[in-house]
């Protein structure tokens, strides 16, 4: 173990805060006297280019782990006594009450060493890093070589987390391409119905054409169809709960609702379309240039408009600074905010944390899928347009996404009970409400795409 000199710059530091932004990094917000005072001490545990230096600015980003706890605990308030430089990596000793405790830099892990007890955290092994480390280190003992090394690592830092970003962006899209193509798939198939809707109605005709021939009580029965050449003998069966002229009755309805389907089937043919190859587009482009910020902004938009949701709760360290907010934020009519919680667990944040009583509560009947609130004013009733506009989103975050017509129970916040020990997302809700809500794609379409949330990614 031999001394570093350049570390003459920071010896006698003590240790104010301690953070860890990111999983590589550990940041020690310094107390000392000009020109250190404030300065923050980063030390990066990147498994390719490790290092460390000192940032005018505390970096922003995760909240502190169990090992960012157990260096407040021991570090906190001790003074730095010096770095040296070991087979494995860097050592750091402090000094606090006569008692030396080391916090190694290696590669791919910090190590903790104190009182004869050692913790380590590790959050990447070497062979997955299968280059060897390139050190970023000061190179001299002026202030102006720290600050070089520590703005290259957080820029490196922050190269890296948009990487990996890029790589979860990449796979959720083409997770989301997979299915948006079974769902072309199935619409497809609905749409070879198409020819249904002719039979069921010449089936009706003809019962209703021979209609006094047929026995009232008839299960089956013949009837001849003049339509074909030559005319032959057609057999239709009947509902035992129907007579005859109840049974063309029913035909009629049946193909009356499958055609109105077959409407609706066709506008959402053409969306999925038009978002395969907005996906394949976005693939395209982030495979091109993986980490750019821009891409991945809208990439991570047009999955959230989709309803297609990321592995992460948040990974762009510009909103790091932020907690996470359990909802999406959409705007309806009137320009009227609409919150839509993110999960089962988010469901509970969001009626306890960030909905008052009088907001009201809506929830598609007999289905999972997101809680929606609509903030209102005290003895305000929810105006007809952004109650749909609600009810649609309901619909879309729900496990009924793409049925034309859905039933939405809603009620005030009030209302609505979370008993002890319930499952995530479980709740009682007194005297609910029902709509029947029936969707209207263009409205639909114009609802997700108002998603706003200024100081979050919409992941």
């Amino acid at each position: 173990m031999s001394p570093w000199p350049p570390a003459s710059l920071v010896e006698g530091s003590r240790a104010q805060r301690i953070d860890r932004p990111r999983p590589e990094l550990i940041a020690i917000t310094l107390f000392a006297r000009a020109p250190l005072g404030g300065l923050v001490l980063v030390l990066s545990a990147h498994p390719e280019r490790p290092g460390l230096g000192l940032l005018e600015e505390r970096p922003r980003g995760h909240p502190a782990d169990a090992f960012a706890m157990l260096l407040r605990k021991h570090i906190e308030g001790a003074r730095l006594k010096g770095v040296a430089l070991e087979a494995q990596g860097l050592a750091i000793d402090w000094e606090s009450r006569g008692q030396i405790t080391t916090l190694s830099l290696l590669r791919g892990a910090f190590r903790l060493r104190f009182q004869g007890k050692e913790h380590t955290s590790t959050f990447l092994a070497p062979k997955d890093a299968p280059r060897p480390p390139r050190w970023i280190l000061p190179q001299g003992a002026e202030l102006s070589d720290w600050l070089s090394a520590g703005n290259t690592l957080l820029a490196q830092s922050a190269s890296s987390e948009s990487e990996a970003l890029s790589r979860l962006l990449l796979s959720t899209l083409r997770k989301a391409h997979k299915k948006l193509k079974r769902r072309e798939e199935a619409i497809a198939q609905d749409l070879q119905k198409m020819g249904e809707v002719d039979a069921l109605r010449h089936r009706a005709t003809l019962i209703l054409s021979h209609l006094p021939e047929i026995p009232k009580n008839a299960r089956t029965f013949e009837v001849l169809d003049t339509t074909q050449d030559p005319p032959s003998l057609v057999t239709i069966s009947c509902a035992p709960e129907r007579t005859p002229q109840e049974e063309a009755e029913h035909l009629f309805r049946q193909a009356r609702k499958l055609e109105r389907g077959l409407g609706i089937a066709k506008t959402r043919h053409e969306q999925t379309r038009a978002a395969i190859q907005e996906s394949e587009r976005l693939i395209a482009l982030l495979s091109a240039s993986p980490g750019e910020r821009s891409l991945i902004e809208e990439a991570s938009q047009w999955l959230e408009s989709q309803g297609f949701a990321l592995n992460a709760s948040n990974l762009l360290s510009k909103h790091q600074d932020e907690p996470r907010l359990p909802y999406r934020r959409f705007v309806g009519a009137g320009g009227r905010e609409i919150l839509v919680g993110r999960s089962a667990q988010d469901n509970d944040a969001l009626i306890r944390n960030h909905a008052r009583p009088h907001d009201l509560w809506l929830h598609v009947r007999g289905s999972r899928g997101s809680y929606v609130i609509v903030p209102l004013n005290r003895n305000e009733t929810c105006p007809a347009e952004l109650l749909v506009d609600a009810a649609m989103l309901a619909a879309h975050y729900s496990d009924q996404r793409g049925e034309p017509v859905v039933e939405v129970d809603y009620a005030p916040r009030s209302r609505v009970r979370k008993r002890k020990g319930a499952a995530p997302g479980q709740v009682e809700v007194d005297a609910p409400r029902t709509m029947v809500v029936r969707i209207v794609p263009e409205q639909l379409e114009a609802l997700l795409r108002s998603v706003s949330d200024p100081k979050r990614s919409p992941l």
